[in-house]
């Protein structure tokens, strides 16, 4: 039997932003609705192309709390890709990503690695009833000019709207990944 090729991708961001049940959407097929804080794991999943090769796509799923960037900091060894995910009911979650995420991954990951920006539980835009604010499609397309000009897509893991779409930007990525920009400053890519 014949091994398939390994790519790997690392998500981040807030804790509670949706990042496990997002993953498992994608590779089970599973909504999980309660919280559990995850401190490091990772799903796995074949991924058939259209040529009639596969690859095995591996995904570190990491704690976004600050008490684990130690142990995140091992996710990004491998990774091909950044996901920067935060969730649409969370102005802070978004905020974070330009004052924390990307930073981080920035330092830590291999220089030249590609990023895209997801914006998690978009299904909370038409249910929303709580005065909560939530961060605009548009505010997600600012955000990912202003990191230079990422991919940005918006999705859902309760409803698996725009799930399936979200993870073919990840693939197409890894297999045709962006040329790379480089900046001023100490292992700092843009893509």
């Amino acid at each position: 039997m014949e091994q398939l090729p390994e790519y790997y991708a690392t998500i981040i961001g807030d804790g509670n932003c949706g990042k496990t049940s997002l993953l498992w959407k994608y590779a089970e097929n599973r909504f999980i609705n309660e919280y559990s804080p995850t401190v490091v794991d990772f799903v796995k999943k074949k991924v058939d192309l259209t040529n009639g090769k596969a690859f095995n796509l591996t995904i570190w799923d990491t704690a976004g709390q600050e008490d684990y960037r130690a142990l995140r900091t091992i996710a990004y060894r491998e990774a091909r890709l950044v996901i920067l995910a935060f969730a649409i009911d969370s102005v802070v979650s978004m905020q974070n990503i330009e004052a924390l995420w990307w930073p981080e991954a920035k330092w830590y990951a291999t220089a030249g690695c590609p990023m895209i920006l997801v914006g998690l539980k978009s299904d909370l835009r038409s249910t929303s009833s709580h005065g909560l604010r939530i961060v605009s499609a548009l505010e997600g397309q600012r955000q990912a000019a202003e990191l230079g000009n990422i991919p940005y897509v918006e999705c859902s893991a309760l409803t698996g709207h725009n799930v399936d779409n979200v993870f073919h930007i990840v693939v197409s990525t890894l297999l045709h990944p962006p040329k790379a920009v480089r900046r001023k400053g100490k292992r700092c890519v843009i893509m």
